[in-house]
This record gives structure tokens, sequence and C-alpha cells, in this order.
């Protein structure tokens, strides 16, 4: 699916996105302390799962990323398994009108400019709105590290793999943190990377065994 609109912040705000999510997963990775009393996570946990974070999609350039969908931790066997129905991508469009340019110069920043009048314009004017592509995602991970610390929260490392149904089709490779609260949250961060696309986000998770 493919809608598009014009805004001036387009891109400003997926530049935003992006540096916070850097900043927010940078704070270095200690092991855990002899004295620290272990995590106690359920045996089996399932959690309604939303995201935000950024995407770079091969001739399209960079976006907004935001998947939709449900995890399951599977602690004894070491698993987390992730389904996304609804995975998100906002993207710069090429919905431009011809009657505005950008101009450029060594000494100056671009501007947008109206070619009829030859006044500079708002820069949204020269923007190409916003995509919206939809897909969905299925992916398995194993758990290769417990009881690491990030950001001040104790959880895994996980890898796996998944696979891309469209928006691009594609198998794809995945690495991460996960870490839960039983009966209230969990949350981490995920690099995936596939062919013709890379995705850096942070992920939270609602555990739905507390509507029971």
């Amino acid at each position: 699916m493919r809608y598009a609109w014009h805004s001036p912040h387009d891109q400003r705000w997926t530049g935003f996105l992006a540096a916070l999510i850097v900043v927010l997963s940078s704070a270095p990775l200690c092991a855990q302390e002899a004295d620290e009393t272990p995590m106690l996570a359920p045996s089996r946990s399932l959690y309604a799962s939303l995201g935000i974070g950024f995407i770079n999609i091969d001739e399209r350039g960079p976006g907004v990323r935001a998947p939709l969908g449900f995890v399951a931790a599977l602690n004894k066997q070491r698993l987390i398994a992730r389904a996304t129905l609804l995975d998100l991508s906002f993207l710069e469009g090429d919905n431009r009108d011809d009657r505005y340019a950008r101009s450029f110069s060594a000494y100056a920043p671009s501007n947008c400019y109206d070619t009829r009048t030859g006044y500079y314009v708002s820069n949204y004017r020269c923007s190409g709105g916003t995509d919206l592509l939809g897909s969905a995602s299925a992916e398995l991970n194993y758990v290769v590290l417990r009881g690491v610390w990030l950001s001040g929260h104790q959880g895994q490392v996980f890898a796996g793999a998944g696979w891309r149904w469209k928006s691009p089709q594609s198998a794809y490779g995945s690495i991460g943190f996960f870490f839960e609260r039983p009966y209230r949250s969990s949350g981490g961060v995920q690099l995936v990377i596939g062919q013709g696309f890379v995705g850096f986000g942070l992920l939270w998770g609602y555990d739905l065994r507390r509507l029971f």
C-alpha cells in the first residue's frame, strides 16, 4: 500500500529518531556482578509488541519503521519468537511538483525556490511527500548470552533469522538485546539485516498475562 502527504519535517524527524535510537542504545554492556540477584524471568510469556526505529531500503533511502505484532519468550529453551503482523515503513516519496526546485551552492545550504517566480519558498514544497509501505515478518531467535546489563536493564543477547514478506521480500538476520519484567513489560533493541534493507530500533512489549 502507498500513501503520500507533504510535511516540512519528514527528513528532520527521520534524522532525529535515528539519532535518538543511537544515543539510547550506546550505553556500554557489562557483565553481571557476582552479588547481583538474578532476574526472575517466567518460563514462558507472550507480549503484544510495538517498535520504533529506522530502516534503509535499497533504491528508496532511509525512513522510519514501526513494527507491530507479538513476541513469545521461551526461557527454558532459550528461544524468542517474533511475529510482526503489521510492519510499517515511512519513506520519502517521489510525488514532487516540477514547479519547485532546489538551489545548490558551495557557500550556502540547499534552498527550495519557485521556478516561476524565482522566490524562495518553504522546503516542504520540494519534498516528495511520504510513502507508507506495509509488510509482515516472522523470526526465531536463540539467546546466546544471559545476565547482561544495558542502559540499567538486565537482559539477554539474542541472535536469529527471519523472513520479511514484502517491500522488500527477503530472509534476514537478527541480533539484539531483550529484557523482561514479569507481568509488566518487555523491551530491548534489535538490528535486522536482509537483502535490500537494514533496520535498527527500540522494542516494547505488554505482557498479555495481565489480561487474564
